[in-house]
């Protein structure tokens, strides 16, 4: 009797073990499909915060007639905030496009992230109806919290897309750090810029999203290509002065180019 119960031990635990497998299995695939639906959920958000928008730009005529002035005026103030919101979903795209799972907090993060972009149609349609310092700067502002928690939910997913995290952090504030920070202050200055002269903050606002998505590209492929390298790499990389850094950048580009083709 021992040695028949000793005999079916292995069974057991193979039978354990196929279990296991079978279960991490499926614990895989509900990750992959939680992280598809959050994907499609959040893309949603912006088509929709995007269609709300272009919904609130009024068109009038009276009497036959067309205001074009007035027309081209709030076409203005769609196309600023429009450029804004679809800049947010390209740096959304980009931070959450290699992960396969998302955890809990940064989650959250990204609820308030998606909170603070669902504000811009409000606030896009009290400037329309009203270009005054007050709507102007209350657009200023949301601009200015969502480039914080965009930050701090891109700081955030480091450890989920590598392994040593500390120094993808500092890989990525020598890389973005400067242009976040720039983008920062420059809404900082547009603010307090339309307290005096609203249409001509509401102008100023327009240039963020631009120059935030023609240097995104660009400062992406950078980080990207830093990825690729091992530890002692990264570590020699940060160990370079910023005009050695720029210079194996390209190089580090060309090689990876021509390593593809």
């Amino acid at each position: 009797m021992e040695f028949a119960s000793l005999a079916r031990i292995p069974l057991i635990f193979t039978g354990s073990a196929v279990i296991l497998g079978v279960d991490s299995v499926r614990d895989t695939t509900c990750v992959k499909k939680f992280k598809e639906r959050f994907d499609v959920f959040s893309d949603a958000v912006f088509a929709i915060i995007l269609t709300i928008m272009v919904l609130d730009v009024p068109v009038e005529v009276l009497h036959g007639e067309l205001n074009y002035m007035e027309l081209a005026q709030n076409i203005g103030i769609y196309v600023v905030s429009f450029c804004f919101v679809a800049n947010c979903w390209y740096k959304h795209a980009l931070m959450f496009n290699e992960v396969e799972e998302v955890p809990h907090t940064i989650i959250i993060l990204d609820f308030l992230l998606l909170l603070a972009v669902s504000l811009i149609p409000a606030f896009t349609k009290l400037m329309i109806s009203d270009i005054a310092q007050g709507t102007v700067m209350l657009c200023g502002t949301a601009y200015l919290i969502v480039t914080i928690l965009e930050v701090i939910i891109a700081r955030a997913m480091l450890p989920a897309k590598y392994q040593d995290a500390a120094q993808m952090k500092q890989v990525y504030t020598y890389i973005f750090g400067s242009a976040y920070l720039t983008n920062s202050a420059l809404l900082v200055v547009f603010i307090a810029l339309a307290y005096f002269r609203p249409y001509f903050g509401l102008v100023l606002f327009i240039i963020i999203p631009i120059r935030s998505f023609i240097s995104n590209a660009g400062k992406q492929q950078n980080f990207n290509d830093i990825s690729q390298l091992d530890s002692q790499g990264v570590s020699s990389f940060m160990k370079l002065s910023p005009a050695d850094r720029r210079r194996f950048l390209m190089i580090l580009r060309r090689y990876i180019g021509q390593m593809r083709s």
